[in-house]
């Protein structure tokens, strides 16, 4: 199938690929949950796995989320330090933790046995807590504001479309993307370049739509790169070697 046709099938639905993908997925054990979320999202750099233990001496636990669509604030106040004082209150480190879930001070809190709802309430920002001896996964509604207003496109402006246009901070641009592109195979590659300016640079691309040659390609390049100032992508432009009248 050429590139064209994956992105149609993508968007519409209709490839058989995406047909297993809305089949649910029942909750395994806690490792076996945390490692389905790690293969689903690809060790995609955006997906935050921050392990801990109720009370410090309580059952294994972990709280999951996306950068910069969820609000590590919220995250750390309402799902965290709550569960932290979870062994005190109940006084017994060896309960299995069945009222955690009451513990936690988001809100909105749900309890699901599929992980595929988890996966899709990532992708809009919530985030999914793993408890050990606990079967249910808990979907903290802990979305994040994007700060700056959102200006309308400047250059390339549409009529029918949105009128969203990337700002200057590349954490508002990256929840735009995951705002518009709500898949689990969108990856996000981090790098530094310029040995004077330390620019941050996220390489972005779908697996499974984008070629891997390509890929494989502009990452080489990236690695590559010997430059003392990234300023504006002008410079990656160049550095990439990409025609002025190129698309």
């Amino acid at each position: 199938m050429d590139l064209l046709g994956k992105i149609k099938d993508m968007f519409s639905g209709s490839s058989a690929s995406n047909s297993q993908d809305r089949k649910q997925v029942p909750v395994r054990s806690f490792n076996e949950n945390l490692q389905y979320f790690r293969q689903t999202f690809g060790n995609t750099a955006d997906l935050t796995v921050r392990e801990f233990e109720l009370g410090g001496k309580g059952a294994q636990a972990a709280v999951l989320y996306i950068e910069h669509i969820s609000d590590r604030t919220k995250i750390a106040e309402q799902v965290i330090l709550p569960l932290s004082s979870y062994i005190a209150r109940i006084g017994n480190s060896a309960t299995v933790p069945s009222e955690a879930g009451k513990f936690v001070v988001a809100g909105e809190v749900e309890e699901t046995h599929d992980l595929k709802q988890a996966e899709g309430k990532l992708l809009l920002g919530h985030s999914v807590l793993l408890i050990k001896g606990y079967k249910p996964v808990l979907i903290c509604n802990t979305r994040a504001d994007l700060g700056r207003s959102v200006s309308t496109a400047e250059v390339e402006t549409t009529i029918l479309g949105p009128k969203q246009a990337f700002v200057e901070s590349i954490a508002t641009n990256l929840a735009l993307v995951r705002q518009k592109l709500r898949t689990p195979r969108l990856r996000v590659e981090n790098y530094t370049l310029g040995w004077e300016t330390n620019t941050p640079v996220k390489l972005l691309y779908i697996e499974g739509v984008a070629p891997d040659h390509m890929v494989s390609e502009v990452k080489q390049l990236l690695k590559q790169t010997a430059l003392a100032e990234l300023l504006d992508v002008s410079y990656l432009s160049e550095m990439l070697g990409v025609n002025p009248i190129s698309p």
